[in-house]
């Protein structure tokens, strides 16, 4: 059986809707995946369908509440149409509870299964979709506002937000049904995965070109092409493209023969095995090299690469499309998702004194507070940071935080090229001894990008 539904959004006018074919064999889970992917949201929020007296949701991630409500994993649209919604009969889909989105879905009609059809698919819609965590109704009316008024004081912030453009009345069918069912097997590989994975744009590289890419001057775009980050980012990907990488049963890290692989063509290769007197102690695991570690993992966030745990590393269409972007381009998505998605704590161990935000817009101020090309000793950033943050720090407590900006902010940020860093010639067990900082010139214009940015939040 073939079930044809009407998806709209609720209290939006002109009216936003999509109409698709789904099997009776879907469950709710895969309806709910199916409404993410053609109203172009990112999954990030809860969601309950309601059928009748009956509330289904994604049990485990309402957590303690779980309980109250019924699986939509488990509830196939078979076994709910056309009992409980016959046709011609709704139900509802609500999704992000803070901005409060309602959709309502009609079963408009049901077809016999027929040979040949790809199910599930899109037959026609109107209307781009309101941007993930626009603020609801009221706050999608805002942003249209802001951005249509090239003299609205938030005209900028939000076009920057949304990744450089957006046409509310855009909506293309055809484009609809390109990416859909790998979008669908990616979503539900997801869930076999602890890997996290990124957003998936459906205008990837026009985000990309936007007015920062356009206005870099052509020593900046130089500067770019030379990043060791993004030369390394290709590396990785162009190697997962053209290699069958599974990931490990335990941790879905990448084998010890491919980590030696990827890292040897890096622009500073690591040391992979420590020598102590006659002793060698050989790389276990890609946790212990903390450089491809960053890249793999910002890969995942970024959208680019997907896998894990006894699953193939794959390229993901963006990051097939990133590998054709321009070097600025591919810069700035990079840049993009470090300052705004990519957690700065994760190798770190102690996350209670920060507060992710706020500690990146504090790091933003300082840095470019800091003249371009002028080294900046690592105590002086220490004593700056913590007078950004008001806090009144003893000597010991300045050591500590001092370890925790070179390891969780400096190093990523010298990788970028945001920063250059100068480093003593001894080496601890953990990394080098930073002496002093310097801001270079396109780190500077990337800072200034993402200030712009932090002052909304």
């Amino acid at each position: 059986m073939i079930i044809q539904l009407k998806i709209s959004l609720q209290d939006i006018q002109p009216p936003i809707w999509r109409r698709v074919l789904v099997s009776d064999k879907s469950t709710l889970l895969d309806l709910h995946d199916l409404i993410q992917y053609c109203f172009d949201w990112m999954d990030y929020h809860l969601h309950m369908f309601k059928v009748d007296m009956m509330e289904f949701v994604r049990v485990e991630d309402w957590e303690e509440d779980g309980n109250l409500y019924q699986d939509d994993s488990m509830a196939l649209l078979g076994d709910l149409i056309p009992k409980f919604i016959p046709e011609g009969k709704q139900f509802i889909y609500r999704y992000d509870f803070g901005d409060g989105w309602e959709i309502t879905i009609l079963v408009e009609n049901i077809l016999e299964d027929q040979e040949g059809w790809q199910i599930p698919c899109v037959l026609g819609g109107k209307r781009a979709a309101p941007p993930e965590d626009v603020g609801g109704v009221l706050g999608y009316a805002h942003f249209l506002e802001a951005i249509q008024d090239q003299q609205h004081p938030e005209h900028e912030s939000y076009l920057t937000w949304v990744g450089g453009s957006f046409n509310p009345v855009d909506f293309d069918v055809d484009k609809a049904n390109q990416a859909l069912a790998q979008s669908l097997r990616r979503r539900t590989l997801i869930r076999q995965s602890t890997w996290p994975v990124g957003p998936i744009y459906v205008n990837f590289r026009e985000i990309t070109q936007n007015q920062w890419t356009e206005s870099l001057a052509k020593e900046l775009k130089d500067a770019a092409e030379a990043m060791p980050l993004r030369r390394d980012m290709v590396t990785l990907l162009n190697y997962l493209a053209e290699n069958k990488v599974k990931g490990t049963k335990a941790r879905g890290n990448f084998p010890r023969k491919h980590i030696r692989a990827i890292t040897a063509d890096f622009v500073n290769p690591p040391c992979l095995d420590t020598v102590i007197g006659d002793s060698v102690w050989k790389l276990q695991s890609e946790d212990e090299v903390q450089e491809l570690l960053r890249y793999h993992l910002l890969a995942c966030i970024a959208g680019l690469i997907f896998g894990g745990e006894n699953l193939q590393w794959e390229l993901l269409p963006q990051g097939e499309v990133f590998l054709s972007l321009p070097f600025e381009g591919q810069v700035w998505y990079l840049a993009h998702i470090w300052f705004r998605k990519f957690d700065w704590f994760y190798e770190y161990e102690d996350k209670s004194d920060f507060e992710t935000h706020k500690l990146k817009a504090q790091i933003i101020t300082l840095f470019t507070s800091y003249p371009i090309g002028k080294d900046i000793p690592i105590s002086q950033v220490t004593r700056d940071f913590a007078a950004i943050r008001g806090f009144s720090y003893t000597k010991a407590d300045l050591n500590h935080l001092k370890y925790f900006l070179q390891q969780s902010v400096i190093q990523p940020l010298g990788t970028f090229g945001i920063i250059e860093l100068n480093e003593s010639n001894q080496e601890s067990f953990f990394l080098s001894e930073i002496t002093a900082i310097r801001v270079s010139d396109l780190g500077h214009e990337i800072l200034k990008e993402q200030n712009d940015y932090f002052k909304t939040l």
